[in-house]
């Protein structure tokens, strides 16, 4: 449509078909005949519209509206059940005065209603403005909305039935539902380039309204001086409401953001009008500070295609640009999303809004600088990630983040994430949300949702067993992020309170090095001057891996629930120190799956509940790391309940419960219900394991005819190591196929021969059944070696007896003991305050109060005590972790005029030390008199013990 100050143009028109009915009888059916569509529109325009708001009284601020007129080449997408485009093909379908014209499609859609959207040729058309924010979406509009022209549709509707040709319908009586305002801008002499106006005013009685206003799809543009001035013109839709109240106008410029605030004079806006406003912002001086960056304000597809033609044209505004994301986003308007945003360094806050309809063969970004940051964004389950091609140079594919070194934040992904390959010879990194956290930059708060799938083919990439310390073309995948990479001292890159629930799926007929994962695929600590901390991980999606990984060795294929693999330099060990805590996987299943003969087992794959491999400096799991319900299948390899191959870890009060190590198919010939194998340094302490998922092969291996090594916790045991106060019960344990040199443990399977090779193993609870004919030890015995099938000596405590645990008591619970003295000292309380909460272990414990004065007062006397007084209500509320309840709360107080603690049922006294049973996410403890007297009611708290599971 020809004509930059029209106003007629984005009509969204709503068509509703009757349906044809069809006899129940047979009969042939004829089909009718295809016609195109025709579409003829007419409008009637004012010639004449005035408004008299502006500060400025240079000029004729009475503008003439000119006549609309259509061009050849305009379109209209029909969306229905098929979706088709009409367009005016010829200029003889468009009369003489370009009021009229024909649209034409070569099919008309099936279904009984569809709707228009009109696609304007000319960019600088006013109407483009808003016409392209609706994205596809059918809207109504009403003339009532808080943001200008988006929200609702600026044009009108009409009801037709029957209707297959439109060859000659009048339309010129439709309302059109919005103005057009034209903003006239008189800048400093100091502008030379514009990107875009953002412009937001006030409605009367409904809010606001705001929109961006690009120039020259998103290039620079000199503001052309009009009559000897330095002006700019652009045109934004509006309601037609009364304007009150401010007019906000920024100007994005090379040097800087220009902004001003302006009066508007209160006059009512008339529908299918056009209005001018001039406003000067000569005497406006940069912003400066944050508000100095660019900011972009997106509300639909138009907006994000510009911002990422800027960024990806290597201009710094853009590349460094805050972008606010001020609504859900439909893309569909946007095609194929092939190539990702380039180099950003900025920030994109989504506005806990939606991006959707997103069809992309590369992620948002592909590669987010160490000062970017996206936030609060959520991609749909109407978009997909699809990458299918060769690749040459290593590939970093995640939803949102291709290659990071910044920051990610309380985002969700819907979206799959699938990379398919029949040729590469680079790396391939895949993840949900992220492919690469390279060096710095922190994954927190975000999950994703969505599955994540990779299909490789091809040439074997795999290196010899004798070059131990390369990768050749590895592929590391994982629920939220493909790798996790600090290569030198100061990198400080982390993930933190983030989780999957999606399925992670890699299908290699290629022998390759892979690690695949629920959360992370590999992660990579080569030397680091600080601790690399992983906390609050979280994946129950199912994870599988079908193989052809050749090489023997403990590199050649993992697969865990949480963390593919955790190494030093490569394979080898490294000097970082990495620390995983408060992160579980549950009710899921991790397989290892191998191939059929013909094609290769997978050897020494990996798998396990937790964490594949795990080699570094030093590599610690604790609080409260843990895998439950979870079915760990191996089909040829090594496997362990929490992990399955470690070097110089500790694994500190970690649980395996409720689940099951199975070999299937093929051979698992090395399996642990805690570790398959622990070398040089490691150590179990604290650790429960209850593998009861299955009654049939709760831990269970399948030799094919080779040895079979199997143990409660530990697998096999290589170099120095230790088992301190570990519990495990085995619902069954079992193994068929195997050789004679087949050995079995309730805690360790076997102790590898030779120099330097010793267990020491105490204070240990056990428990379980060995299947028929498998039985190699004497439970009746008090002796540790008793429990330990090894041809090699292992070390063992005398002091401390075995003592036989039936695997009922206490599985999976967590005790909190807190002394109010080392915790007030810990945490620099002042003797004679009082403070409000205690957090220790996950539990956390809060004072209230009804009077003036708080309770929980930090008292000088001695023992030091947390006190609280009936005279000032309230009292203490205990709560633990989202998906726990409390199990017991033990007080131990002094008082003062028989003051004592209240149960939760506001009548039960609960004395000093005595234990209180309930099973609550949260509990409120009062305060009370013990029978009748006078003076100041106290329970002076010293010590507390909560449990909860």
């Amino acid at each position: 449509m020809k004509n930059r100050y029209l106003f007629f143009a984005a009509s969204l028109i709503a068509v509703v078909f009757s349906a044809l009915s069809c006899s129940s009888k047979e009969e042939t059916v004829v089909e009718p005949e295809v016609k195109p569509i025709v579409f003829t529109f007419f409008a009637s325009l004012p010639e004449d519209v005035k408004i008299s708001i502006t500060e400025e009284t240079e000029g004729d601020n009475a503008y003439k509206l000119a006549k609309l007129a259509w061009e050849v080449g305009d379109q209209i997408t029909v969306i229905g059940t098929n979706t088709v485009t009409a367009s005016i093909a010829a200029a003889e379908d468009i009369s003489e005065d370009g009021k009229r014209a024909k649209f034409s499609a070569a099919e008309t859609p099936a279904g009984d209603s569809f709707t228009l959207l009109y696609h304007p040729t000319n960019p600088e058309n006013a109407e483009a403005l808003a016409s392209v924010c609706y994205d596809g979406q059918v809207q109504e509009g009403n003339g009532s909305t808080d943001h200008l022209g988006q929200d609702k549709g600026f044009g009108f509707g009409m009801t037709m039935t029957g209707v297959t040709d439109l060859s000659d319908v009048d339309f010129s009586t439709a309302v059109a539902q919005n103005s057009i305002m034209q903003l006239i801008l008189k800048l400093p002499e100091a502008v030379a380039e514009v990107y875009s106006i953002y412009v937001t005013a006030a409605l009367s009685g409904s809010g606001t309204f705001a929109q961006t206003l690009w120039f020259n799809d998103g290039e620079k543009v000199f503001a052309t001086p009009t009559d000897g001035q330095h002006l700019i013109k652009g045109y934004m839709m509006i309601p037609a409401l009364s304007l009150t109240g401010n007019l906000s106008v920024r100007v994005e410029t090379e040097d800087g953001a220009y902004e001003a605030s302006y009066p508007l004079t209160n006059g009512t806006w008339t529908a299918g009008s056009q209005y001018t406003v001039k406003k000067n912002m000569s005497s406006v001086s940069p912003a400066t500070g944050d508000h100095a960056n660019m900011e972009i304000h997106a509300a639909c597809a138009t907006d994000i295609l510009q911002f990422k033609k800027g960024a990806n044209a290597d201009k710094p505004k853009f590349k460094a640009a805050n972008v606010i994301v001020e609504k859900d986003i439909n893309m569909t308007s946007a095609g194929t999303w092939d190539t990702a945003i380039s180099n950003f360094s900025g920030t994109i806050d989504g506005g806990d809004h939606t991006i959707d309809y997103l069809a992309a063969t590369q992620p948002l970004i592909a590669n987010l600088g160490s000062s970017g940051t996206v936030k609060n964004i959520t991609l749909g389950s109407h978009s997909s990630v699809t990458y299918s091609s060769s690749v040459t140079s290593e590939l970093h594919l995640g939803a949102f983040v291709g290659n990071s070194q910044g920051n990610l934040t309380d985002c969700s992904n819907y979206a799959p994430v699938s990379c398919t390959s029949t040729s590469f010879s680079a790396p391939l990194n895949i993840g949900g949300l992220v492919g690469t956290q390279y060096k710095t930059g922190t994954i927190s708060g975000s999950t994703n949702y969505a599955s994540v799938s990779c299909s490789a083919s091809g040439p074997s990439t795999l290196p010899s067993d004798t070059d131990s310390d390369a990768y050749v073309n590895p592929i590391y995948m994982g629920g939220v992020l493909g790798s996790l990479r600090r290569l030198v001292a100061g990198d400080n890159a982390e993930v933190n309170d983030t989780g999957n629930e999606g399925s992670v799926n890699g299908n290699f007929t290629v022998l390759v090095m892979s690690h695949v994962a629920g959360v992370i695929g590999w992660v990579n600590t080569i030397s680091s001057t600080s601790k690399l901390k992983l906390t609050g991980l979280s994946n129950t999606g199912n994870v599988t891996l079908v193989n052809r990984a050749g090489r023997n060795d403990y590199s050649s294929a993992l697969v865990a629930g949480l963390i593919g693999g955790i190494h030093g330099s490569q394979i080898s060990n490294g000097s970082g120190e990495v620390e995983v805590k408060n992160s579980y996987v549950s009710d899921c299943t991790i397989s290892n799956g191998g191939f059929s003969n013909s094609l290769g087992y997978g050897q020494a794959c990996h798998t396990a509940g937790f964490v594949g491999v795990a080699r570094g400096g030093t590599i610690t799991f604790s609080d409260n790391c843990y895998v439950q319900n979870v079915d760990v299948k191996c089909r040829r390899g090594l496997a362990g309940g929490f992990a399955s191959w470690v070097y110089g870890t500790t694994f500190d009060a970690c649980k395996v419960l409720d689940s099951s190590v199975q070999g299937t198919l093929a051979q698992c010939r090395l399996g642990g219900g805690l570790v398959g194998h622990m070398r040089n340094g490691s150590e179990a302490k604290d650790c429960i394991v209850t593998l009861i998922k299955d009654g049939t092969h709760s831990l269970y291996g399948n030799g094919g005819g080779n040895s079979v090594v199997l143990g409660g916790i530990v697998g096999s045991s290589q170099g120095s190591c230790t088992i301190d106060g570990c519990k495990v019960f085995v619902r069954k344990m079992s193994a068929i196929n195997y050789g004679t040199s087949t050995q079995y443990g309730w805690i360790l399977g076997h102790l590898v021969s030779g120099e330097g090779n010793s267990i020491t193993i105490k204070d240990c609870g056990i428990g379980g059944t060995y299947d028929d004919g498998a039985t190699a030890i004497n439970l009746t015995s008090s002796n540790f070696s008793d429990y330990i099938c090894n041809d090699g000596a292992p070390t063992y405590d005398e002091e401390h007896p075995n003592v036989f645990w039936d695997g009922d008591s206490e599985v999976g619970i967590t005790d909190v003991t807190i002394n109010i003295g080392t915790y007030g000292a810990s945490q620099g309380w002042t003797k004679g305050n009082s403070y409000s909460e205690i957090t220790q272990d996950g539990v956390t414990l809060t004072e209230s109060h009804s009077g003036s004065n708080p309770n929980g007062l930090y008292s000088k006397d001695t023992p030091t005590d947390w006190r609280f007084y009936l005279a000032r209500g309230g009292g203490i509320t205990v709560s633990v972790p989202e998906g726990h309840f409390l199990i017991s709360a033990t007080y131990t107080y002094l008082n003062a005029n028989d003051g004592i603690i209240i149960a939760p049922d506001g009548t039960t006294q609960i004395p000093s030390e005595e234990t209180y049973s309930l099973s609550e996410p949260s509990a409120f403890f009062s305060v009370a008199r013990n029978g009748s007297g006078s003076g100041s009611v106290q329970v002076k708290i010293t010590d507390i013990i909560i449990k909860y599971k």
